[in-house]
């Protein structure tokens, strides 16, 4: 029961910081391409 829930909220957590990053990424690759194109 406890394991489960355990493993539950690594993959969240797991999964939120895989979005934050990818987030990021992607912020800063659209800022470049702003850039780049002006």
């Amino acid at each position: 029961m406890e394991l489960e829930f355990l493993q539950k909220e690594g993959t969240l957590s797991a999964l939120n910081s895989l979005y934050s990053n990818s987030s990021c990424i992607l912020s800063y690759f659209l800022f470049c391409t702003k850039v780049l194109i002006s």
